[in-house]
């Protein structure tokens, strides 16, 4: 009887492996694909000759597709599985990038940077409703591992790609190698068995259930501010730091990859810190030390610009906390949660942005620039609202009131 119990546990802990892994290539992949899309647009409207309009209507593109995919591909989830719904974000994102490097049509490269949007979105939301599903007991420890694979990508992946463009390789053989990549994670998905409960969750709670939840209404509007703060923040700190700070132009890179790399190893050790104190708890300590240190740097000299980075340590537990909440609050309708949230997440990354710019030509850029510190504050606010609500209601199964 032991050696069937350890042989069981053994065999269960394979498979925890290599569900792992599986989750962190792809994530890994994903953040690749995220940080280097920019990149290859422009040699690709180089190749077919488009203008500054066209390329920004591509560009604009893959996030409109995200946004749509949220709520549709959430509700997919928990009516046929995640697993599925994986299987099929890779094929129609291996199917769009085929098309992008074989079709120079304009139009239909609209269409397909739209189609490969949605379906990076519905990865991205079906890969952290599984990860949230197959690690329960210490969900935002290992969302925090797999997110970690997505800024290692988005760290090494644009090197890597002006490696291979020196060697003589073309935009169309980086978009060859993420189709291998895709495909190779499309195959590994068939190495494990769909248990019943990973093929239909508990019956979804209706969506109109789901809206009036004042629960979910927070943490939609949690997730738009963090995500907000963040995008904002980033998009702006190359120009911020050269023009009010006087950094010189070739030291901004420096500043921006630290906050990766300290985003990163806060990822591997924040979800044990989220699990031991709290998911609200940690959100506010994470966004609250953030807040400072944005705020101090602002105020202070430029040689106080290493704070900018330090605040990828303690932004880094925040969104895959979110996700972690969405699981353990919501968890007969989690999937569709998710894809909430992952549309918040593209509504806060697109406004912010647009924002800045506009108080930024109206009333100067130095005004501007505290917007992202306005988010993280109302961020806090709003994830001491949820906590203050779930304290009163932790006996519920589900996220109804």
């Amino acid at each position: 009887m032991k050696i069937l119990v350890k042989y069981e546990l053994l065999v269960k802990g394979g498979i925890f492996i290599r569900r792992f892994i599986v989750i962190l290539v792809m994530f890994l992949t994903v953040g690749a694909f995220d940080s280097v899309r920019g990149i290859l647009t422009n040699h690709m409207g180089a190749a077919y000759s488009l203008d500054l309009a066209q390329l920004g209507t591509l560009l604009a593109a893959a996030p409109a597709g995200y946004l749509f995919s949220g709520p549709i591909v959430g509700w997919i989830i928990d009516k046929i599985g995640a697993k599925h719904s994986l299987q099929a974000a890779i094929i129609l994102l291996f199917t769009s990038l085929i098309g992008l490097v074989t079709i120079p049509n304009y139009f239909f490269l609209v269409f397909l940077f739209f189609v490969s949007g949605f379906s990076k979105g519905a990865l991205e939301t079906s890969l952290n409703y599984v990860t949230s599903l197959w690690f329960i007991q210490y969900r935002a420890r290992f969302l925090g591992f797999v997110h970690a694979g997505y800024g290692l990508g988005a760290f090494l992946f644009p090197m890597l790609t002006g490696f291979l463009f020196l060697q003589g390789l073309e935009w169309r053989g980086i978009y060859g190698i993420f189709l291998v990549i895709f495909l190779i994670s499309f195959l590994m998905l068939f190495l494990f068995k769909t248990e019943k409960s990973e093929r239909q969750v508990t019956e979804p709670t209706k969506v109109k259930e789901i809206l009036k939840s004042k629960r979910l209404q927070l943490l939609v509007a949690a997730t738009m501010f963090y995500v907000g703060a963040e995008v904002g923040f980033l998009s702006w700190l190359p120009y911020y730091l050269p023009h009010i700070k006087a950094v010189a132009e070739d030291i901004v890179p420096y500043y921006i990859g630290a906050f990766f790399i300290l985003m990163m190893a806060g990822r591997f050790f924040g979800g044990f810190i989220a699990d031991r104190i709290g998911y609200e708890l940690a959100i506010m300590i994470g966004a609250g030390l953030g807040g400072i240190l944005m705020l101090a740097a602002q105020l202070g000299s430029s040689d106080l610009g290493w704070m900018f980075s330090l605040i990828g340590l303690f932004f880094s537990l925040i969104f895959p906390t979110f996700v972690a909440m969405a699981s353990r609050d919501f968890n007969k309708s989690s999937g569709t949660v998710i894809g909430y949230l992952t549309s918040a997440a593209g509504i806060g990354a697109t406004t912010t942005s647009w924002l800045m710019g506009i108080l930024g030509k109206w009333y100067g850029f130095q005004f501007a620039f505290i917007i992202p510190v306005v988010f993280t504050a109302l961020l806090i606010i709003v994830v001491a609202w949820l906590y203050t609500i779930n304290r009163q209601t932790r006996g519920l199964s589900d996220g109804s009131k």
